[in-house]
């Protein structure tokens, strides 16, 4: 948990921030259960934007920002190129 300010009122709140691995790990596999899903319901896109939440936390407030946007676009690559194995 990392303390932060919102960007709308300035409030301070605690964070959930994830290590750079488990951001790797959210990405490719949410793509993967987007891809793999036929139509999405009201369940699905609560948890959709769950994740991009998730997401949006660790690429404001995490404190290791360089391997976080590495993880990301590494997970959106080994999505693509359809490595699901360990990273």
């Amino acid at each position: 948990m990392v303390e932060g300010r919102s960007l709308a009122d300035f409030k301070k709140s605690k964070r959930i921030i994830h290590s750079p691995v488990r951001v790797f790990y959210i990405v490719r596999n949410g793509l993967f259960l987007l891809l793999k899903s036929a139509g999405l319901n009201a369940l699905m896109k609560k948890d959709i934007i769950r994740a991009m939440k998730i997401i949006k936390y660790d690429l404001i407030y995490n404190p290791q920002l360089l391997a976080v946007y590495n993880n990301l676009f590494l997970g959106v690559y080994y999505f693509l190129c359809n490595k699901m194995g360990k990273k």
